[in-house]
């Protein structure tokens, strides 16, 4: 081929992808929406290049004492599901990257008339040929596939910062378990030591002849019952350890307890349920509906432009070797939409937008009922935390303390010991639903319970703290 031929095939191939014009721009879309208030500031795994993994964070689980700030910290750098939902973040912006990209063009080389018999033998005759095609797309149509999977990149940004929240809500409660199986395990192995102390005074007496073999059966039979508590309870804070440490992929917790008060509430102060019920607007169950609304909007426009024709522009050089002529043949295509206008695909767009209002507030009907059962769970708890604090207790201690000092048998005093060891174990059940609670009105409304009220210390917003400071404290 002729290097002028080449030549002008070359110029006229760049001018045909310089009329393509700003096919492909970068769109403004954000695909990561920020942090919800709860949880912000503590290190989370989320994937910069592709070498980065979640032990790149360094964050080691301690051998002796776990906090619950140091337990959250595991998990959300630790978490696969978590990870795995932030690469799909990732995986869904390259995809987006892929559809901004216009059609490559085509280049076809055509020889004929040659390797023949007689005149065509060889390839003096021969006819050479190169033709370069171009789909030119009209109606934007790469920029707006490319702004739809945008924002389909973020709403798996959304799923990410809705994953952050379970993982975070969840290692939460999971540790506020523990502290509870704790504090049962305590109280099981103090009732156990106090029925062989009570079981051994009996069998004195029964030996010196002061007491009735009844009256040692029913020691042996306490220490039986305490003796399948201790070990319900050794079994329970087995099983509690590692269901937290699966939290951040551990086969086996290297932590050996967790620290915290768990009795102290009285940092937690309950708003009112209005205050409560206007947090769910921050639950990214909810939030991600504007997200949503856009990229239905986006994509009806999308179908609406795949509906516009796209023209295909051909542009061919031939050359005959014989004569040493060349020549240049333009051509324009332009399919004929009779059939096929992508009706089809519009009207389904325009559909799933005219569901999207509603499928929010359904979205907002079962976030608020879950709030709502998550908030009377929490009150209602708290006021049995306190009634069990202030009367209960104190009242099942006097009693106890009463029979000591009034001289009456050991089994009396074992019966007054069951019933405070009975109302210990309640006040355990109540903190441990108070905590869980709270951390569910925490992860429905995406913040902490301090921020609905002003604190009372000008210096408690300095830090924002994690759900579960009280038994962290």
């Amino acid at each position: 081929m002729h290097w002028k031929q080449r030549r002008i095939i070359g110029y006229s191939a760049v001018a045909m992808l310089v009329a393509l014009g700003a096919i492909g721009c970068t769109s403004d879309v954000e695909v990561w929406p920020q942090e919800r208030l709860l949880g912000r500031g503590i290190p989370t795994f989320r994937p910069d290049d592709e070498s980065r993994t979640p032990e790149s964070l360094a964050v080691e689980e301690p051998a002796g004492a776990l906090t619950l700030r140091k337990a959250l910290a595991l998990a959300l750098a630790r978490n696969p599901a978590l990870a795995a939902t932030s690469w799909s973040v990732r995986a869904a912006e390259a995809r987006a990257l892929q559809e901004g990209l216009p059609p490559n063009p085509e280049v076809r080389a055509q020889l004929s008339q040659f390797a023949g018999v007689g005149e065509y033998r060889g390839a003096r005759y021969s006819e050479q040929s190169v033709r370069v095609s171009q789909i030119i797309e009209l109606g934007g149509k790469a920029a707006k596939r490319r702004r739809a999977a945008r924002l389909e990149a973020a709403l798996c940004g959304w799923d990410y910062e809705t994953k952050r929240l379970d993982v975070f809500t969840e290692t939460t409660k999971a540790f506020v378990v523990v502290l509870a199986a704790q504090k049962r395990l305590a109280a099981a192995q103090e009732m156990q030591d106090t029925a062989k102390h009570i079981l051994s005074m009996v069998s004195v007496r029964v030996r010196g002849g002061a007491g009735v073999g009844l009256e040692l059966e029913e020691a042996r039979i306490e220490l039986g019952n305490s003796r399948i508590e201790l070990d319900r309870a050794q079994h329970a804070m087995g099983s509690a350890r590692g269901l937290l440490a699966n939290h951040w992929n551990e086969k086996e917790p290297r932590f050996q307890k967790v620290t915290g008060d768990l009795e102290d509430t009285s940092p937690v102060k309950i708003p009112a349920w209005e205050q409560v019920a206007a947090g769910i607007e921050n639950n990214p169950d909810v939030s991600r509906w504007e997200t949503e609304d856009l990229m239905r909007k986006a994509a009806l426009e999308r179908e609406k432009a795949k509906s516009i024709i796209d023209v295909r522009v051909l542009l061919t050089g031939e050359r005959v070797e014989d004569t040493r002529d060349y020549g240049f043949n333009a051509a324009l295509e332009i399919p004929l939409p009779v059939f096929d206008r992508n009706q089809g695909s519009i009207s389904e767009a325009r559909r799933n937008c005219r569901k999207t209002p509603y499928e929010r507030k359904a979205a907002v009907m079962l976030a608020t009922a879950a709030l709502r059962q998550a908030y009377q769970s929490l009150s209602v708890s708290r006021r049995e935390v306190n009634l069990l604090k202030t009367e209960v207790l104190p009242a099942a201690r006097a009693a106890c303390l009463a029979l000591k000092e009034g001289g009456l048998t050991d089994l009396q005093l074992m019966k007054a010991q069951r019933t405070l060891f009975k109302a210990r174990v309640r006040q355990i059940d109540a903190l441990e639903v108070f905590h869980v609670s709270l951390a569910d009105v925490e992860r429905l409304t995406g913040q902490a319970i301090g921020d609905f009220t002003p604190p009372d210390r000008p210096n408690v917003a300095a830090e924002k703290k994690p759900h579960a400071d009280a038994p962290e404290k």
